[in-house]
């Protein structure tokens, strides 16, 4: 018996706890929906939360029988393996000329602006 409850310890110390919140509208056609994960040991929780943000924002599109599509994405690393994603996204037709194949780049942490005239 000691042995079990010991198993069931470890692997709740081991398992991921993920969070997601609900979908919030940001404007027409827009939405934003937010996740944090601790990763587990020596996990991503960044990579983590990023995943079930978009998993969410999927099922949330497909409800209403559109498809994603990713307007920004967002994400803090924190501890030794937690994270936050912040996921800002569409919901578009299949004909829609933005449901295309997505252009994903990590986002300048430099932005150099001339200002010369």
């Amino acid at each position: 018996m000691t042995k079990t409850w010991a198993l069931i310890v470890v692997t709740a110390a081991l398992t991921a706890c993920v969070s997601t919140s609900e979908v919030v509208p940001m404007g027409k056609d827009s939405y934003m929906i937010s996740s944090s994960s601790n990763g587990g040991p020596g996990g991503n929780g960044a990579h983590v939360s990023r995943i079930e943000a978009a998993k969410a924002a999927n099922r949330y599109c497909d409800a209403k029988g559109l498809h994603m599509v990713v307007r920004n994405l967002g994400g803090t690393t924190f501890g030794l393996s937690g994270g936050t994603s912040e996921l800002i996204f569409s919901c578009v037709t299949s004909d829609d000329p933005e449901y295309k194949r997505p252009d994903l780049r990590q986002a300048p942490t430099t932005v150099i602006e001339d200002q010369r005239k």
